[in-house]
């Protein structure tokens, strides 16, 4: 019970405190927040909307967990990233819970807990409103409810009961992120079968998780397929077949080898906990590799590894399954190592956080230094104006990393207080975040947007809305305006705007469309357009002859059009004396002399004979 309070409150600190801060981030975070938003407005659950065209990307649980969020704690940053952040910590809940459960080791499931939540990737995704938190939920859950129900020797209750939550857990991924729900734990649990010789349970082991998969999916894909025909083609075969066979052309396409960088890389912080694992000795490697919790675990991270290389388009936050599993196999040969007090081990360990205690150390002191004077020096707020409002975050995130350095230094010969003060500091460190301030603001464009309508230039409720594909979600989102609109590009929205055309509710506009638009004199209402700031503000050329009012805000322009009635007319401009020109003597009138005509005598008639 003593693990288990500590790592409740690794994740209070390190994953519930900070998810209220920071600002959202372009266009991930503005995209999973509208799309729940505009559900719980219009009460259709079945199929995802945004900005009230068909957004078929995704199936629906993941929004349905942050529209019920919605509802619970309002329309915030914290209830948008709450089901990602308990996703996480049910996650590492799970993880420590089976290590417990088939090694009887409350060491080793609460060190593995602990690396997985301090993992750079797992931190982040946990903490960001993204579906990749839920997705690796489900598949974490599936496979450790296969390796129960395989580990259970006979048929019972208890055997049905797993293959039943398993069923049940891939059906849900299913309906977060699609088939790779599926093929995740199906690779790993097949390699582990077969790893260890286990070919009999391939007859009886998919058949009751298949039923309740099935019965866990069906009621919503029916009525899906009743709503929309086109989503499960669309789905299927353009968003999975296309997109993992599409080589060179696919969304992200990157080399085989992407992920192997991604992964080294993305293990720190956390890596460091375990490097003493290098002086475990060649015995407890031969022992590992016979041991079936051990080869389960790494089955469970490098066959999903694999598969996500083996796709064409790549994201790093696609191998976030990977962690849980990796998790397990990396933390183990560390604390064997330092069970036996192997003397390698020991000085691995020494000389890694002796280096990591003096970085803290110094780096922490320089950042509280720095923090001081940003926020006393009013030449280095001049300077570096896009830190001056976050200099309580350098002082107080300075001050967590040096007294952990500090305490890290004074523990050198307890290598278990070490990872404590080390997994405690690194806790801490994510609390900060909650105060982090914002130094890109094109990429957290939220304030600038809230900004921009407390100028009250416009009614938000009433204006006429365009912007284009990057900014579509953060202007609908920050004013409530589902029906915004876009011109020129409609980005990710392609699919969903063409139906629309058809449907006769354009969203997507052409230039020429817009500009009619403005000279239109029985325009009544106000159009508002935004856009980057762009070194030639390009994307405002065709429209700036139409008379504007233009707003910037850091990264964010504004321009607003106001109604054709409110239009001035154009003013006279009146040069002064000194610039006017002469004026233009009128030409002179030439007067002809009239001439004097003889009149001729009529000609005798018969009467003047």
């Amino acid at each position: 019970m003593k693990y288990l309070r500590w790592g409740i409150l690794f994740f209070v600190l390190a994953y519930l405190l900070p998810i209220a801060g920071r600002p959202l981030l372009r266009p991930d975070e503005f995209r999973y927040a509208e799309i729940p938003r505009e559900m719980l407005e219009t009460g259709n659950f079945t199929a995802p909307r945004l900005l009230q065209v068909r957004y078929f990307e995704k199936p629906v649980l993941g929004y349905w967990m942050i529209a019920g969020s919605f509802r619970i704690f309002g329309e915030t940053k914290f209830a948008l990233r709450l089901p990602m952040a308990l996703a996480t910590g049910i996650t590492a809940l799970l993880l420590a819970l089976w290590l417990r459960r088939v090694t009887r080791d409350r060491e080793w499931a609460l060190w593995a807990a602990l690396f997985f939540m301090s993992c750079g990737l797992v931190a982040v995704l946990g903490t960001t409103a993204v579906l990749d938190a839920l997705l690796c939920l489900f598949t974490t859950a599936t496979l450790l409810c296969v390796h129960q129900a395989v580990a259970t020797e006979k048929w019972c209750f208890e055997r049905v009961v797993w293959l039943v939550l398993c069923g049940v857990s891939a059906g849900l991924g299913f309906m977060t992120k699609g088939l790779i729900a599926w093929a995740v734990p199906g690779s790993a649990a097949l390699a582990w079968l077969l790893w260890t010789k286990r070919f009999r349970v391939l007859l009886w082991l998919p058949w009751i998780p298949l039923a309740a998969l099935a019965a866990t999916v069906a009621p919503w894909a029916l009525e899906i397929h009743r709503a929309e025909p086109d989503f499960w083609n669309y789905f299927i075969v353009v968003e999975h077949l296309q997109r993992f066979r599409a080589g060179s052309e696919a969304q992200h396409p990157e080399p085989f080898w992407f992920f192997v960088p991604i992964l080294v890389g993305t293990l720190f912080p956390a890596l460091l906990s375990v490097f003493s694992g290098a002086g475990a000795g060649r015995d407890f490697w031969c022992k590992a590799w016979h041991d079936e919790t051990w080869r389960f675990a790494f089955c469970g991270w490098l066959l999903p590894f694999c598969f996500f290389s083996a796709s064409s388009g790549k994201l790093a936050t696609y191998i976030l399954p990977c962690y849980p599993f990796l998790a397990a196999v990396l933390t183990l040969p560390a604390l064997e190592a330092l069970r036996t007090k192997r003397q390698p081990a020991l000085t691995i360990q020494r000389i890694v956080f002796d280096v990591t205690g003096w970085l803290a150390l110094v780096g922490g002191s320089g950042s509280v230094a720095f923090g001081a004077a940003l926020g006393t020096l009013g030449k280095l707020k001049l300077l570096l104006p896009g830190m001056a409002d976050g200099w309580h975050f350098f002082v107080l995130i300075g001050a967590v990393a040096a007294a952990g350095g500090i305490v890290m230094l004074r523990r050198r010969g307890e290598p278990f207080r070490q990872l404590a003060v080390f997994f405690g500091t690194l806790a801490l460190a994510n609390a900060t975040s909650v105060v982090l301030p914002v130094f890109d603001s094109s990429k957290f464009p939220e304030n600038a947007m809230r900004s921009i309508v407390a100028t009250k230039d416009f009614d938000p409720a009433t204006a006429m809305t365009f912007t284009y594909g990057q900014l579509a979600h953060v202007v609908s989102w920050t004013l409530k305006r589902p029906d915004t609109r876009l011109i020129q590009s409609a980005g990710e929205l392609d699919y969903g705007a063409e139906l629309a055309r058809r449907e006769g509710r354009p969203l997507l506009w052409n230039g020429r469309e817009f500009n009619a638009l403005l000279r239109r004199s029985d325009r009544p209402d106000v159009v508002f357009f935004v856009a980057y700031i762009d070194g030639d503000d390009r994307r405002i050329r065709p429209f700036a002859g139409h008379p504007h009012r233009k707003i910037l805000r850091d990264s964010i322009m504004a321009l607003v059009f106001p109604p054709a009635t409110e239009v001035p007319p154009e003013p006279q401009i009146v040069l002064p004396a000194k610039h006017r020109e002469p004026p233009v003597p009128p030409e002179p009138q030439i007067v002809l002399p009239k001439r004097r005509v003889k009149r001729q005598a009529p000609p005798a008639g018969p009467q003047a004979r």
